[in-house]
């Protein structure tokens, strides 16, 4: 199992537009056997993808050409024991009325009140953690 991260500037910002990436990415992972959470904020995304190593780095280069972003920026690819997002193929960390994860709880969880700080915060977290992360039931 391993653990694959990323961070990227939108240049699709829309709501349709996002609602768009999350369908498409929840979609393709469930097929895939990938798991994870995409967070949207103030312009950017940051990514977490889980699963078997050839599967997320497959689906890293297919986003690494994706027109709906650029400057993609990989972050870490680490081997782990576990899943972070178990019951997600793709959860959305937003701010928005469609959340899976509200972003209020990842700012909670974080030490820093900006955006930058807590995108970095998250990826950090997602590197070290050792428990999931979500709870679709909650």
């Amino acid at each position: 199992m391993h653990r694959l991260s990323y961070h990227s500037h939108a240049l699709t910002t829309n709501p349709a537009g996002l609602d768009a990436i999350y369908a498409e990415s929840a979609a393709f992972n469930a097929s895939a056997g990938i798991t994870g959470a995409l967070l949207f904020a103030d312009g950017r995304f940051a990514q977490i993808l889980e699963g078997d190593q050839a599967a997320i780095t497959s689906l890293y280069d297919r986003i690494t050409r994706d027109s709906r972003h650029d400057h993609v920026t990989f972050d870490y690819l680490i081997e782990v024991a576990g899943r972070l997002f178990p019951g997600w193929s793709m959860a959305r960390i937003t701010d928005d009325s469609k959340t899976d994860i509200p972003m209020a709880r990842i700012l909670a969880a974080a030490t820093a009140t900006d955006y930058d700080t807590s995108i970095r915060q998250l990826r950090s977290l997602a590197r070290t953690a050792r428990a999931p992360l979500s709870d679709p039931d909650r």
